[in-house]
């Protein structure tokens, strides 16, 4: 199983289901089950334990059908995993795992978890009653679409599109349940249209509900963003500092073909520079400045933006930051790229 064990828990699991589109939850995750055990790496291990769970994020625990595999971690003699697979897998069953979604396996493997405490054993007793062995796949549509919402599926319920409206707008300010980030999720996947003019949500409120709710963002933000004038909207996120959870919507959308503007690009651009230069210097600010040069490294490499139209940009933030990890390998890109196009380009510039 090849992975970036740079990206996050998140992006890395989105990865592995666009590579495994074409099987279903189940197989995809038998195939990366069976490979665990000879996974060497700790951070290959920690993703596998990872997809696992996320395969079935939105059913309850016990009709996982991996908890059997789960519940080797935990169990008396521990059958499996070393103490830092161990640990995450009491983040699985505690329900706490969600807080470790926009973290990457290195640093989980670098840091280590905090200690957790142990499944309580009636805990322990309760998911072994009813663990689901590798036998068949609980993702039925009764199991994974809101029942209220199936009932609905040609015409939207008054009394659900308050609830979504309600939910949207709680989205903004806190993070939702699983259950209810499946309900926003199944609207927008059979109402979109009704939802979108349903719930008022002002261009500052979806730049919310993108930071709050991140996960949930990249699910249902296209949705929106294809039912409404797109420009005000994505204006609202060029117009705060740029952090991990626009870039990585950004991306999404280009990737998926949806058009945002080469005006926009460039101001949010700009706007990543100048987020760069609010941090102190320390982690943070190399942690961003990595992040931002390998989202402009992608775009070029990707074509997704011509260099000849965001060459000042980018010196300008090659210039400022060329001592930063993974700056060098932009400046020499846009410069072999520009100067492939007829551009004079001053390598000399950064030394």
């Amino acid at each position: 199983m090849l992975y970036d064990s740079s990206l996050s828990f998140a992006t890395a699991y989105r990865t592995f289901r666009e590579k495994t589109m074409n099987h279903s939850p189940f197989t995809a995750g038998c195939n990366a089950f069976l490979v665990y055990d000879d996974t060497k790496e700790c951070t290959g291990r920690l993703l596998i334990l990872y997809i696992l769970y996320a395969l079935y994020a939105d059913t309850p625990l016990e009709k996982n059908p991996f908890l059997t595999f789960f519940l080797e971690f935990v169990s008396d003699d521990n059958q499996r995993g070393g103490t830092l697979e161990q640990q995450f897998v009491y983040c699985i069953l505690e329900g706490s795992i969600v807080k470790i979604n926009e973290q990457t396996p290195r640093q989980i493997s670098e840091n280590t978890l905090q200690p957790l405490p142990r499944p309580s054993r009636q805990r322990v007793n309760e998911l072994e009653r009813s663990v689901a062995l590798l036998i068949g796949d609980p993702l039925t549509p009764e199991s994974t679409t809101d029942h209220a919402l199936t009932q609905h599926a040609k015409k939207l319920d008054p009394d659900m599109l308050n609830k979504i409206t309600r939910l949207m707008h709680d989205a903004c300010i806190r993070t939702l349940t699983i259950p209810e980030q499946q309900t926003v999720r199944s609207a927008f996947q059979l109402h979109a249209d009704a939802v979108v003019k349903g719930c008022g949500l002002s261009p500052e409120r979806l730049r919310d509900l993108v930071e709050t709710n991140h996960i949930l963002a990249m699910d249902v933000a296209p949705l929106f963003l294809d039912h409404v004038q797109s420009t005000e909207y994505l204006a609202a996120l060029a117009k705060v500092p740029v952090g991990h959870s626009s870039v990585e919507l950004i991306f999404l959308l280009l990737s998926t073909g949806r058009p945002v503007g080469h005006d926009f690009l460039h101001a949010y651009i700009s706007n990543g520079i100048r987020t760069c230069e609010l941090y102190e210097d320390g982690p943070q600010k190399d942690k961003h400045v990595r992040l931002f040069a390998k989202f402009i490294q992608t775009l070029l490499e990707k074509r997704m933006i011509p260099v000849s139209e965001y060459l000042i940009e980018i010196q300008s933030f090659c210039v400022g930051y060329f001592r930063f990890k993974g700056v060098a390998t932009l400046f020499q890109l846009a410069s072999s790229e520009a100067q492939r196009m007829g551009f004079q380009v001053d390598r000399q510039v950064a030394i």
